[in-house]
């Protein structure tokens, strides 16, 4: 595949693939096989399992909004190396230097009480740390940014604490109307606090110091984080007492609020990992349901509980806020409210393979529809409303929602019957030790997703063999899966989909997954449905991701078309398999489908020109 392919179809970009090049994952740039894509992306995917156990530190070079105070930051942790300082007494000398003659007894004792154990550090660390020149700007949360550079990865993946870069935040706060020193603002997950850093200052311009902290508050759950945003703010003011600021270190999730706000605004942890024990605790504050929210969802659905009446809640979240199945039950409950925006950021986070977007919704029931989607106004809440799961994808074009209305409104069932089994393909743990490259002694041909064409199997292209004992394997699907002379296999990764229709038993490993079909139900004709560019079009704009899964397909369409139709379908995706060439019958079946949807001749040079 060449760049363009790719870049088109995965939504991988062409400097990614680039880079990938020069580190020598690709050979060819000009010709991407599927198989070093298949093999990149679950590389990627394992990184991000091992980022949750890592050990490593590193600076959030994105979170500071000026080259200087990185710099600054720099040298900081060279000394820290140097002189083996211990990280509760760098932040202690840091806080001294950083509020300099506002650091009075008082402001000692409450640092103190939080950064317990700090030791006296040798005279040279002493004197080499004085003579570094504290260079950054007033909007930035420097201490938080060195707080943040002394935890690990792995820690910080575990409680979901990944702190806004710079830009993200002021995107944020530009989404907020009209920012009055009436509005009560409030982040629930403030960390540090760079949100209210930039929303103080801004503020700054208009109102008193008096007024604006009197209206901004805080919620934060890490007792440090805490520390460091009152002294972020405390040092922005000239006549307000430390304890003044409201800044509260409590679990947002539990916390008694007595109080509602007129703006939530914040990026709340994604993917935190709770304890069985807070599971439970969980449950019984929120409904069984409610407790099995992501960590994210959890923050929304409490904030919109302490929002006044058309107050508006501002947050930055992982892109899986839009589509993934697991979150509809939250997306239902944004859409009982007003959405103004969803703005798609792409990936923000340096240590974060997510994309992430930002939600700005109001608490108010009115019955404007209109949003505003990635620069775009659209009406939004009848394409939410009848997405699969409720996403909240909008179609690329004019042309693709139309296309769309008419799979919606054709007369067809799914592929979701208690009948109809899906399975993976086979996880052996260690593919050197189960699987050779030679047909030795009663092993079979095992079939990887790289084995698939659209409609058949590549039996020529298999190089794989296994001795099939499933009980010397990590993960197996049952075996009459495998053995089903109805089933249909599918590539698990990759953003063009291939299904290829088996009626000889073959093995699969899981780049090629199963799906067994019941003796009533034709795998010519549902292979075919499925290979189409109606159900590529559908998956590409209702699930835009690399991952096929089984909820995807139980949801793509199954035309039901007059018996004389499928026949002829049937024949074509016969002689397809037989011939072992896709493109023989491929816009004979395309021609009947596009007929039966009576699709304009626009749409249907649409989807020749870019659904392929």
């Amino acid at each position: 595949m060449t760049i363009s392919d790719i870049t088109k179809k995965h939504n991988i970009s062409d400097a990614t693939l680039r880079n990938w090049y020069k580190l020598n994952y690709i050979k060819d740039i000009n010709n991407i096989t599927e198989e070093e894509l298949e093999q990149i992306l679950s590389m990627k995917e394992a990184s991000r399992r091992n980022k949750k156990n890592s050990s490593e530190t590193t600076i959030p070079k994105t979170y500071l909004s000026s080259e200087k105070s990185i710099e600054t930051l720099q040298k900081i942790l060279t000394l820290k190396e140097n002189y083996k300082i211990d990280v509760n007494t760098l932040l202690f000398y840091t806080i001294k230097k950083v509020l300099a003659n506002k650091f009075t007894e008082e402001i000692k004792a409450e640092v103190e009480n939080v950064l317990e154990n700090i030791d006296e550090p040798d005279k040279e660390f002493l004197a080499s740390f004085e003579q570094i020149h504290f260079d950054f700007s007033i909007d930035d949360d420097f201490i938080g940014a060195l707080y943040m550079s002394l935890k690990s990865i792995g820690d910080r993946t575990k409680t979901g604490m990944f702190y806004t870069p710079a830009k993200v935040v002021d995107l944020a706060i530009s989404k907020i109307d009209k920012i009055y020193s009436k509005n009560n603002i409030c982040d629930p997950a403030c960390g540090s606090g760079n949100f209210l850093i930039k929303i103080f200052n801004k503020l700054s311009k208009k109102f008193s110091e008096k007024e604006i902290i009197s209206k901004i508050s805080g919620i934060e759950i890490d007792p440090i984080a805490v520390l460091i945003c009152k002294l972020n703010l405390y040092n922005l003011t000239k006549d307000i007492s430390f304890n003044d600021i409201n800044i509260k270190c409590k679990d947002f999730l539990f916390a008694d609020i007595t109080n509602n706000f007129d703006v939530i605004i914040g990026n709340p942890p994604w993917g935190a990992k709770y304890l069985p024990d807070y599971i439970k605790k969980l449950t019984m504050k929120y409904d069984e349901s409610i407790a099995k929210y992501d960590s994210f969802a959890l923050f929304i659905h409490k904030s919109l509980k302490h929002l006044n009446e058309n107050g508006s809640l501002i947050f930055i979240l992982p892109s899986s806020i839009i589509n993934i199945e697991k979150h509809q039950a939250i997306r239902r409950e944004i859409l009982q409210y007003s959405i103004k925006e969803i703005s798609d950021l792409g990936r923000q986070f340096s240590e974060v393979y997510t994309d992430t977007v930002m939600l700005k919704m109001v608490k108010s029931k009115s019955k404007n529809h209109t949003m505003i989607y990635n620069d775009h106004k659209i009406e939004y809440r009848k394409i939410f409303n009848t997405n699969p799961y409720t996403s909240f994808l909008i179609p690329s074009s004019d042309i693709s929602r139309s296309i769309l209305e008419k799979i919606h409104n054709a007369d067809s069932s799914f592929l979701n019957s208690d009948k109809i089994k899906y399975g993976l393909g086979i996880v052996t743990g260690n593919n050197k030790d189960f699987i050779s490259s030679i047909q030795e002694k009663n092993f079979e041909p095992v079939v990887s997703g790289k084995n698939l064409e659209k409609f058949y199997v590549d039996k020529k292209s298999i190089k794989k063999y296994i001795l099939f004992k499933p009980e010397n394997f990590q993960q197996v699907a049952d075996v009459s899966l495998y053995r089903s002379l109805n089933k249909i296999l599918y590539k698990f990764v990759g953003k063009k989909l291939t299904f290829a229709y088996d009626t000889d038993g073959l093995l699969s490993l899981n780049s090629a997954n199963v799906i067994s079909l019941p003796d009533d139900l034709d795998g010519y004709y549902i292979t075919a449905i499925l290979n189409s560019r109606l159900t590529q079009l559908f998956f590409d704009e209702y699930y835009n991701t690399h991952k096929v899964l089984k909820n995807h397909i139980q949801h793509f369409p199954i035309y039901k078309l007059p018996d004389n139709l499928v026949a002829q379908i049937v024949d074509f995706s016969k002689e397809i398999i037989k011939q072992k060439n896709y493109l023989l019958h491929y816009e004979d079946i395309e021609n009947i489908l596009y007929a039966n949807l009576e699709l304009t001749n626009n749409e249907i040079d649409y989807l020749r020109k870019n659904i392929n």
